[in-house]
């Protein structure tokens, strides 16, 4: 909010970059244009990624502003001491939590690349013309938020008499409680000038605001002891502690513009989170005033270069790229995600896993066929992707070209690892500039130069103490169709167990063969954890399959035709009891007959009377696939009958024989020219036939 209160006046929002997920605020700032994106959450990796896909977007940004609130350190600088409400610009940033443990202790790596100059120039006009004036621009800028709406008063100035300073070594008395309320020790606090003394009896309505400039400490969490702020900010001559300085600092040149609301603290509170916002987004209005529009665009374009170099070569990876291969591929679009309030334990399991510090590096999930593996595996990429720790994901399917081979499984981890994880960007650039061939190398060349050694470098070069989970989803693995390659994968993914600062996790699903099983069992119990889907109780499965059934068929009731619409709780009660008997544990089942119930050209009392004729029999086949063949053989005459049937043996036939996915085009080819419509034939089988759209692919 206090930033948008900012510009001079908003403009329309333009069309994005297809990988940028940040959502913009477009305006000008005495004649600059600016862009305004607000972060997900705290945190450098998420400040990292909001960047990169700013930069994806607005390729000619000159300069970057990270403006929000901080924990001030209780020091005083050449302008004064630093209170709640100043603002800290930044001269430099130190990730704190970055460096290697040594003989000595932990080593810092040092600090990241400072501000652009243009910035750093404009900083100091504004303060030696801010000096010069009676009036403060700063407080007119911040008139510019009327917190007398209810709305906004958490923007205002709290009053000198709640800025308290406590002793280092005093901690607060109660969580969640004001100084006040929790009765801290008010002999405790640190007197720090004069006005200290009428503070209890004094409100100081009107702000008054110093500017600072010095080093910032960032890191990957809220710093919330005071001892322990001091220990770290003292030997550096930090002025302020945050958590996303380092993030957009790794990825853009940026300045760092922070309100002070806390003093790093156990008494750190929200009274002064309003404010210390609001100030920072004054701070940054008034730096627009002194960066003279022609030197701004003489300016080069940040990174524009490096990041136009590192793009064309990563596009070599694209060339041995499966994008169909990801779960939110167009591919995947009419497959569907798990509904909401089914296979609830085990997702929540999974989450479990995959946010645990004490979790095994594998999740084996396996099942036999039909049981909603790949549902699931969707649902969990889906869920890591909302989280942002989705690394990669990679969906095998047997019989789709490349989709069914390994060959380009890691190029395809290798691009999506750089989109997400900091870092592996510029490693993989030096990889593909050494060797351009490396996507046709064996398959464990491609893992250790493509995936494995930049994430191990990343780690290596100081990763962060405590940093956000990164998991990789390999869906069907066992679709995969050389049984080597197959072992391979599994031999190599064990090493991620190394990984354990970045706190990698591998999500794996595939059916329970035997050569994947001696895989697994090899693997040591530390490293894997297995979970059999078939093996999970009965009754959770069937609570799942009815909720299935009835989502669908309360679709089906609502677009159906007003004249031909079914009662809301249509096919009853009873009648879903017995299609989940017929179902369990088979998902597949139960979207069979859901896929052949909804089948727009026919009855759906009469399509769902057919499958439940052949509940008695004993087998599931005959159950599933019977209805719908006799549906397209009885619906005809004896010659229709006949027709149909000849054309059915012709292509199925073939699949049959040949005993593996064929696209239509190879149909085609294989079978010669005829009197009949192989696309056709194969339509009138969608709920039991997969086919593509396109005639080229299986």
């Amino acid at each position: 909010m206090p930033a948008l209160s900012m510009l001079d006046e908003e403009h329309e929002t333009l069309r994005q970059d297809i990988a940028d997920e940040n959502i913009y605020t477009l305006g000008s700032i005495n004649g600059h244009n600016v862009a305004l994106a607000t972060l997900p959450k705290t945190g450098n990796s998420p400040t990292a990624r909001v960047m990169t896909n700013m930069s994806r977007t607005f390729q000619a940004l000159r300069f970057y502003l990270l403006v929000g609130i901080g924990g001030g350190i209780p020091v005083r600088t050449d302008d004064g001491p630093v209170r709640l409400g100043d603002v800290v610009v930044s001269e430099g940033v130190i990730q704190h939590d970055r460096g290697k443990f040594e003989a000595s202790g932990f080593k810092l790596k040092g600090t990241l690349a400072p501000p652009p100059q243009v910035l750093l120039a404009a900083t100091n006009t504004l303060l030696a013309k801010r000096d010069l004036t009676d009036d403060d621009p700063l407080l007119e800028h911040l008139s510019r938020i009327d917190t007398n709406k209810r709305r906004l008063k958490r923007y205002r100035f709290p009053g000198r008499k709640r800025d308290h300073v406590y002793e280092p070594s005093y901690t607060h008395l109660i969580k969640g409680a004001t100084c006040d309320e929790a009765k801290c020790d008010p002999t405790k606090r640190i007197l720090r000038g004069p006005s200290d003394e009428t503070l209890d009896s004094q409100v100081v309505e009107q702000p008054d605001i110093t500017i600072h400039q010095g080093t910032i400490l960032s890191g990957e969490t809220v710093m919330k002891n005071g001892a322990q702020r001091d220990a770290i900010a003292k030997p550096l001559d930090a002025i302020c502690y945050e958590c996303e300085a380092a993030g957009a600092m790794s990825s853009v040149p940026c300045l760092v513009v922070r309100g002070i609301s806390d003093y790093a603290d156990s008494h750190k509170n929200d009274d002064w989170h309003g404010f210390g916002s609001a100030v920072a987004a004054a701070y940054a209005r008034q730096l627009f005033f002194h960066l003279p529009i022609d030197k701004v665009k003489e300016c080069s374009v940040p990174l524009q270069g490096s990041r136009q170099m590192i793009s064309r070569k990563l596009a070599l990876l694209d060339d041995h790229s499966i994008k169909e291969a990801t779960f939110d591929s167009y591919d995947e679009r009419k497959n569907n995600q798990c509904l909401r309030g089914t296979r609830v334990d085990l997702l929540a399991d999974i989450q479990d896993w995959s946010t645990s510090p004490h979790s095994k590096c594998i999740f084996w999930l396996n099942g036999i066929a039909g049981a909603g593996k790949s549902t699931i595996s969707r649902s969990v990429a889906e869920q890591f992707n909302k989280a942002e720790c989705l690394g990669a994901n990679f969906f095998f399917k047997r019989g789709d070209g490349d989709r069914a081979n390994a060959k380009k499984l890691f190029p395809t981890l290798a691009r999506q690892l750089a989109r997400h994880v900091s870092g592996v960007p510029e490693r993989l650039l030096k990889v593909l500039e050494a060797e351009p061939d490396i996507p046709s190398k064996s398959l464990k060349e491609q893992f250790e130069k493509l995936v494995y050694r930049p994430l191990v470098s990343v780690q290596d070069d100081g990763a962060k103490l405590q940093t956000p989970v990164y998991v990789i989803v390999l869906d069907a693995l066992d679709e995969c169709n050389d049984a080597s390659d197959i072992r391979t994968i599994l031999r190599l993914i064990v090493l991620f167990n190394d990984l354990q600062k970045l706190k990698l996790r591998v999500f794996v699903t595939s059916r329970p063969e035997l050569p994947i099983q001696h895989e697994f069992q090899d693997m040591q119990d530390k490293i894997r954890h297995v979970v059999i889907l078939h093996n999970i109780p009965q009754q959770i499965i069937a609570h799942d399959i009815e909720a299935f059934f009835r989502s669908e068929f309360e679709e089906l009731v609502l677009t159906t035709r007003h004249s031909d619409r079914k009662p809301p709780d249509w096919p009853g009660d009873k009648t879903i009891c017995k299609l989940v008997d017929m179902a369990v544990p088979l998902f597949i089942f139960a979207s069979t007959v859901c896929k052949f119930v909804k089948d727009p050209t026919r009855n759906p009392e009469y399509q769902l009377q057919a499958i439940l004729k052949q509940r008695h029999r004993n087998s599931r086949l005959d159950a599933t696939y019977r209805p719908v063949l006799e549906q397209m053989y009885l619906g005809r005459d004896k010659e229709g009958q006949s027709q149909w049937a000849s054309d059915f043996r012709k292509v199925v036939g073939v699949i049959i024989t040949v005993f593996k996915p064929l696209s239509i085009a190879s149909l085609e080819s294989f079978m010669g020219p005829g009197d009949f419509d192989i696309a056709f034939t194969l339509a009138a089988l969608h709920s039991v036939l997969d086919t593509s759209e396109s005639k080229e692919r299986p």
